[in-house]
């Protein structure tokens, strides 16, 4: 089997993370694997393939307006991939394999779905667009897969045809997230935190989709009856989102109990740094951060978005989205939890995410979607 993945970017977020993850199992397992990109990323997860023995194809694209020539590379780099599936990953992508389906034939195409229900009217105007007219499109994909319960719900919801929609869990990598007390110990000295000191972390990009003003009011909240934990914000986003997040922390009055870290590349590290990994988003898919966490042997707190509460199950705590006081209570209740049963608590984190979220379990099922796709166009 020849399968070319096909992205904007192998920048590192979640869904790349992802798309390195499986190409990378799928190698393992001897299908021949590309990855055709839009731009290069020198710090992305372009290395990482090309490590584990993916050629990355880069079309270099210059730019917003640079269409025309652009489209007509991409055509010509996936005709001669001669690939059995284009796996496609994000909107545009998957826009762009649905709109030139004809001319890449007789590859099938596969979308990859990474989001759920999302407000769009916090984020720029065209995203919104791409996002309906990937609905209108979606017919054209020969099979769609969600990473989510979720996230197949809001596909079928917005239009997506049901029986093309399928849902395969991300894959945590067990080995690379894992607890570590040298990690733990750097990140702390770092964070100028002592061992005893309790560390609540936040790891999600500065997005309208993470809710940090939620998470900054708990914190308030929190601290009206404890001031002996400190507060970890691990991910990097737009200057203006940043500033205007540590305006509202220094009305709160909470700002001395901050730690930013900004864009991080070492997120084991971080994650071992602390004793509770929380996520406050008002919407999400599958997110990465809570099973590479509990892959730490961190519980979790999360607000019930997505599948995060499916995630966690009964190891960590769940509290409705957009509810600071259920957040501060969950954390206090878990930081009373940690010092009776921590030992136990850790364990059960990380054997909740090798059991159910496994990269071997992810590689099994999508190979069964994939093939199954291919044995349907034989007997057609």
């Amino acid at each position: 089997m020849r399968i070319t993945f096909l992205v904007r970017s192998l920048e590192k977020g979640g869904a790349e993370r992802q798309l390195a993850t499986l190409a990378l199992g799928l190698k393992r397992r001897g299908v021949d694997v590309t990855a055709v990109v839009f731009y290069s990323c020198a710090d992305g997860f372009d290395g990482d393939l090309e490590k584990g023995g993916i050629r990355v194809i880069s079309l270099n694209k210059k730019g917003r307006w640079d269409v025309v020539p652009f489209l007509f590379r991409l055509i010509k780099t996936l005709r001669a991939e001669r690939p059995d599936i284009i796996h496609s990953y994000l909107d545009v992508s998957n826009l762009l394999t649905a709109v030139f389906k004809k001319m890449l034939r007789p590859a099938k195409i596969v979308w990859g779905v990474r989001a759920s229900h999302m407000d769009f009217s916090k984020y720029d105007f065209w995203l919104g667009v791409t996002n309906s007219i990937a609905s209108m499109l979606s017919r054209y994909a020969d099979l769609v897969i969600v990473n989510s319960n979720a996230g197949r719900s809001a596909a079928i919801d917005s239009g997506y045809p049901a029986k093309k929609v399928v849902m395969i869990n991300n894959g945590i990598d067990t080995d690379k997230f894992d607890a570590d007390l040298q990690r733990r110990m750097s990140a702390r000295k770092a964070w100028g935190i002592g061992e005893r000191q309790k560390v609540i972390g936040l790891p999600a990009r500065i997005d309208p989709m993470k809710d940090h003003p939620t998470f900054l009011r708990a914190v308030a909240e929190f601290k009206l009856t404890r001031n002996d934990v400190a507060f970890v914000l691990a991910g990097g986003g737009p200057q203006t989102l940043v500033d205007d997040l540590k305006t509202q922390a220094q009305k709160l009055g909470i700002e001395d109990s901050l730690i930013w870290l900004g864009e991080v590349v070492d997120m084991p590290e971080v994650y071992n740094g602390f004793d509770i990994a929380t996520l406050t988003s008002s919407g999400e898919g599958f997110p990465n951060v809570i099973g590479e966490a509990m892959a730490c042997g961190v519980p979790c707190v999360v607000t019930d978005v997505g599948d995060a509460a499916t995630i966690v199950g009964e190891t960590g705590a769940v509290v409705p989205p957009k509810n600071p006081t259920a957040l501060a209570a969950e954390w206090n209740r878990m930081i009373g939890n940690l010092e009776k049963n921590k030992n136990v608590l850790k364990q059960a984190s990380k054997e909740r995410i090798v059991k159910n979220f496994s990269i071997d379990k992810l590689v099994d099922e999508t190979l069964f979607a994939m093939k199954n796709i291919l044995i349907k166009t034989r007997f057609q």
